[in-house]
Parts: C-alpha cells; sequence; structure tokens
C-alpha cells in the first residue's frame, strides 16, 4: 500500500505542480527579473489580473490534453481539436476566456483550422508550448516504449522547430524517471542525451549549461528547460526551487510550470505547500485526472 501511495503521490505532483507553477508566475509574468516584490504566496494580479490561485494557458492546455488522451488514447487531431475549442471559446480557460496564447500556438491552430493537419507547428515554433503542458502525456504513457516519440509527436501539433522538439523528448524523459523515483543527481546528469545529435542550444543545456543562472524566464524552449533545471538544482524542496523558477520574472509561468512538473514528480505531492494547494483553482478536477492517467498508464504497453 505504501508503494502505491508513493506512486499515487508523485504522479499528483507532476500534474498540480504544473498548475501551481503557472499560477505562480502568472502574478508576475512579464516583468522583468528584480523589478517586483519576491513572490511567496498565491496572491493573484498580474496581467492577466487573476484571483488567487487561477491560472494561464499552460494549465489549459494540460486540461485539453489530459482529457483528449482520457477519452481518445493518443489522437493528435483530437488534442488539436480541443486547443482550437479553448481558442475560439475559452474551454478549459481559468477564466472563460482564451489569454496568454503563444504566437507560435496561435498561427498552428489557425493552420489547423484552415487545413485539418494537425501536425501544425511550424520550423519557427522554437517556444516552450509543448513543455508547458506536458506532464499528462507522461503520466498516460510513462511505460510506453516510444514514449519520447509520442512527447515528440505531441509537441508537433503546435511547434516544429528542432530544438522545441528534442527539448520536450528530455523533459518527457526527466519526467518519467523522475515519476520511477530516480535519484536528483541521475536526472541532472541527463547520461541517454550526452553525445547525442542535438541542437546547440540543446546539447548546451544537456552538457550541464542549466547550472548556469538565468537573467530572467525566457520564452525559447531550451532556455526554459535550462532555468527549470537550474531551480530544480538548486533548491532543496519544491517549495524552495518553485520561488527561485518563478522570481526569474519574464516567462515566469511556463519556468514556474516547467520546473513544477518536473519537481512535483519528483517530490510528489505532499512536498508542495498546503497553501499553494488550498488556493488552486479546480484542483480536485486535476487529482481526478491524474489519478485517472495513472491507470490508463498501467495498461498501456510497456517497455
Amino acid at each position: 500500500m505504501k508503494g502505491l501511495k508513493e506512486r499515487q503521490d508523485r504522479r499528483l505532483g507532476a500534474f498540480l505542480g504544473l498548475a501551481v507553477g503557472d499560477a505562480l508566475g502568472a502574478q508576475v509574468e512579464g516583468l522583468p527579473k528584480g523589478t517586483f516584490p519576491e513572490v511567496r504566496e498565491m496572491k493573484g494580479g498580474g496581467p492577466h489580473r487573476l484571483p488567487p490561485g487561477f491560472w494561464t494557458d499552460d494549465t489549459s492546455q494540460a486540461l485539453c490534453l489530459a482529457e483528449s488522451l482520457l477519452q481518445r488514447g493518443f489522437d493528435p487531431k483530437d488534442q488539436m481539436d480541443r486547443y482550437l475549442r479553448w481558442y475560439r471559446e475559452g474551454y478549459r480557460s481559468a477564466t472563460g476566456v482564451c489569454f496568454g496564447l503563444g504566437h507560435a500556438t496561435r498561427r498552428a491552430l489557425e493552420r489547423y483550422a484552415a487545413t485539418g493537419d494537425p501536425y501544425a507547428g511550424d520550423e519557427a515554433g522554437a517556444g516552450n508550448g509543448p513543455l508547458m503542458r506536458l506532464a499528462p502525456l507522461v503520466l498516460a504513457y510513462e511505460n510506453h516504449p516510444d514514449l519520447l516519440s509520442l512527447a515528440r509527436r505531441a509537441a508537433r501539433t503546435t511547434h516544429g522547430a528542432r530544438e522545441a522538439l528534442e527539448a520536450t523528448e528530455v523533459l518527457a524523459w526527466l519526467l518519467r524517471e523522475a515519476l520511477r523515483g530516480a535519484p536528483k543527481e541521475a536526472l541532472l546528469a541527463l547520461e541517454p542525451f550526452r553525445g547525442a545529435d542535438l541542437h546547440p542550444a540543446l546539447r548546451r543545456v544537456v552538457e550541464g549549461g542549466f547550472w548556469e543562472a538565468p537573467e530572467e524566464g525566457p520564452g525559447y524552449a531550451p532556455g526554459t528547460l535550462a532555468a527549470a533545471l537550474w531551480a530544480f538544482a538548486r533548491g532543496r524542496d519544491f517549495e524552495e526551487g518553485m520561488r527561485l523558477a518563478v522570481n526569474l520574472g519574464g516567462d515566469a509561468d511556463t519556468v514556474g510550470a516547467v520546473y513544477g512538473q518536473l519537481a512535483g514528480a519528483y517530490y510528489g505531492l505532499g512536498a508542495i505547500p498546503g497553501r499553494w494547494l488550498r488556493a488552486l483553482h479546480l484542483r480536485e478536477e486535476m487529482e481526478a485526472l491524474a489519478l485517472a492517467l495513472y491507470r490508463m498508464s498501467m495498461a498501456s504497453p510497456r517497455e
């Protein structure tokens, strides 16, 4: 029973950690590092003027992806249908309207609406959109032999740049290994990617570039991954790392969401401060989705 509880705790941590980081970072999204009081609590506000515990497009897309996986399996067209519904109707938005939409995702959704091709990401799409919503896919397919390929295909729906696709694969590996209880040192070593033929920006991350403190929370996929890894490496627990991540400013909501997925998978739900969880919008619904995705993973093909 203890083993089952720990496994569930890690998977709940990955999903809710995403949303917690999104909500905390949303409070200072777009602000330069060092120009705002340190983020420590769920106070809301920010450029979208959100209530405390409300989140942005990161969590909206993660919810769309989770529902698609549970109802249709891996179906890129259904994923894009749900993202398009979010874009047009505010489906799965915390406020009922679409906001926070990145340029690459907007271009992909408009291209999909015109062509019907779900792999609508273009080669200019090097942003962090695929990273911010990834946890549900890993929860559903963590035991699947083609997890990294599925992660890349899920990224291609909205982003087509090589570095964004490769960063998504790296994060998928990190999340899977964290869910399995890998030590932090093994995660940060990123051994399977050492010496791989990677985009130069991502190669720098894999070779340890994330140890350098970021100047600000970046929107570029390799930079976002590096910033989240820096916070994970420096933080002694979930809360300390999260504060490091979101107080970078800039694209703070997505750096927080990416850090929250990884740290939540590593530390588990019990390590996320209760005061943050109590304020989180739709917390119980996210918990139910995370557990359903975990059950789905137990029935999927295994490595």
